[in-house]
């Protein structure tokens, strides 16, 4: 059987058939024509660790003691060296080996308001500090390995500004984040040769989806004190005794009113819980200019001693309730009054 280990045999040594099947047959690497050849030869023979050679596929298989499996075979003709790798080879024991003259190392800049201008040589992640802005040019792409990348970030509290070498903008990284600017195309100086991608920031707030600056939709947003800040067009609180009235216009003010504010009270107008008092002296005839249904003219007549004019016209003694004598008393000019049937 297979698993029979290994024997040594001596000159003169009686070579049975069982130790024929089990050492040399058993044990051996038997070649086929196929699986099927192999199923058939061996039926009722099979046992663990056997291992067969099928001609048909070029597969080493082994028995398990429940099936044949398969070794595989292999279909690597090489190996090569990729970008920032040496070494590979088409045969034998290949090694890949960091190539160190690929700049993959890390460089500091302070942001001036000046231009830092990259090589193919330059580290590729660019740390940029300080407290202004910088211009940074990226390599000629055809010194570049098409895929080869540049991280910046921006810790400065100005804006980077990526160039092409041809001096087109790829992209403005605010203050505080970061970018990968990947060469794209081996050839061109515009920024057509260059994918930047956003990759990360220092500091965040609020939770959710990334917001981008078109038509977001932003969700119980809290904009904070707008005191320090710029808000569609908004700079902060204003600090200005609100207005009383005036003409009516649109204002050009960048500050903004705060909730709790009051406008001074008005005292020239009218409150409608006052009094005629408060208006200016008004004059009868003035009286008589905002009164549709007025009859007669002259002077406003009260009750007690009036002093009327003209022709007097009292309607019936149907219309009049008399109270004291009879008399009509003292009327200037003249006074007909209608007694028909009333007293």
């Amino acid at each position: 059987m297979a698993g029979a280990g290994y024997k040594l045999f001596a000159t003169g040594d009686v070579l049975t058939a069982a130790q024929v099947n089990t050492y040399l047959m058993q044990q051996s690497v038997m070649v086929f024509a196929s699986a099927t050849a192999r199923n058939t030869a061996l039926s009722g023979v099979v046992s663990e660790g056997m291992v067969a050679y099928l001609l048909d596929t070029n597969d080493v298989t082994i028995y398990d003691g429940t099936t044949w499996n398969s070794f595989g075979s292999g279909d690597i003709t090489g190996v090569t060296a990729g970008t920032g790798l040496t070494g590979g080879g088409t045969s034998g024991t290949v090694t890949l080996t960091l190539d160190t003259t690929v700049p993959v190392g890390y460089a500091t800049t302070a942001t001036a308001a000046g231009t830092t201008t990259l090589t193919a040589a330059s580290a590729h992640f660019q740390f940029f500090t300080g407290t202004t802005t910088q211009t940074i040019v990226l390599p000629v792409t055809s010194t570049l390995a098409l895929g080869e990348a540049f991280i910046i970030h921006n810790n400065s509290t100005g804006a980077l500004t990526v160039q092409s070498s041809g001096l087109n903008t790829v992209v403005t990284i605010p203050a505080g984040n970061t970018y990968m600017i990947t060469c794209i195309l081996t050839s061109g100086t515009t920024a057509a040769s260059w994918d930047a991608d956003f990759t990360g920031t220092t500091s965040t707030t609020g939770s959710g989806a990334t917001v981008l600056a078109t038509s977001p939709t932003l969700t119980t947003p809290n904009i904070g004190v707008a005191t320090g800040t710029s808000f569609n067009s908004i700079t902060g609180l204003s600090s200005t005794t609100p207005v009383v009235n005036g003409t009516a216009a649109v204002g050009t003010a960048t500050t903004t009113a705060r909730a709790d504010h009051v406008h001074p009270t008005d005292t020239s107008r009218a409150a409608t819980s006052g009094t005629l008092a408060q208006f200016a002296a008004t004059t009868s005839a003035q009286l008589a200019g905002v009164i549709s249904d007025e009859t007669g003219s002259g002077a406003l007549v009260f009750a007690a001693s009036p002093t009327l004019t003209g022709t007097v016209t009292l309607g019936t003694a149907a219309n009049l309730t008399q109270t004291g004598t009879n008399s009509v008393g003292s009327l200037t000019d003249n006074i007909f009054i209608d007694l028909m049937g009333a007293w």
